[in-house]
């Protein structure tokens, strides 16, 4: 049996082992909260990064536009991190300054997205709808390729069929204008004759 003391000491023992593994529960709970909010932090300012980024090249004038490409492609061919990657690849997507090239731009992605745990939260979804976007892009150029093509060939063919019609009316023109010097000859003839 236990005595009244020991029963006391075991109770503050309990309570103490209680306290000391709510204690750590809590800690715990809240170095996983503090990661979680660590995480996010570093996610939302990678995201953040990449649209300056952006904007910085789109507010360049041509030829500063033209360098930061080209330290983008070599930064990511010599450093070949995710985030230098991602930031050529997006460079090469936007549509406002010369060099760029959705078909690479889309390779880049497609080989970044190919590894998704290599990229943040902020990082998957910027490259996910920057792909859809060139997808609808290249797309859009595929179609109007098409169509141009398609207004050429048509073009090509009114200009055959005008031709043809050209040149048919030159050599009826042709026929009718040697019937008109044969008729005038024939003429002349008719008149010398009457004079005579």
């Amino acid at each position: 049996m236990f005595k009244p003391y020991a029963l006391t000491v075991y109770s503050l023992l309990l309570a103490g082992f209680f306290g000391v593994a709510g204690c750590a529960n809590h800690a715990s709970n809240e170095a996983g909260r503090l990661e979680t909010l660590r995480v996010t932090s570093a996610d939302g300012d990678a995201a953040r990064q990449y649209l300056l980024a952006l904007a910085d090249l789109e507010s360049a004038t041509p030829s500063s536009q033209a360098e930061i490409l080209q330290q983008a492609r070599d930064l990511a061919e010599s450093a070949p991190t995710t985030s230098h990657r991602l930031r050529y690849a997006l460079y090469l997507a936007d549509p406002v300054h010369s060099g760029t090239d959705p078909v690479a731009a889309r390779r880049h992605l497609s080989e970044i997205l190919s590894r998704p745990e290599w990229l943040l939260p902020s990082e998957r979804a910027l490259a996910q709808v920057t792909l859809a976007q060139l997808d609808s892009r290249l797309a859009l150029m595929v179609d109007v390729d098409h169509r141009q093509k398609d207004v050429i060939n048509h073009d090509r063919d009114r200009v055959v069929v005008l031709n043809k019609k050209l040149s048919a009316e030159l050599e009826e023109n042709s026929r009718l204008k040697k019937l008109l010097d044969e008729a005038s000859k024939k003429l002349d003839a008719v008149l010398q004759l009457e004079r005579r």
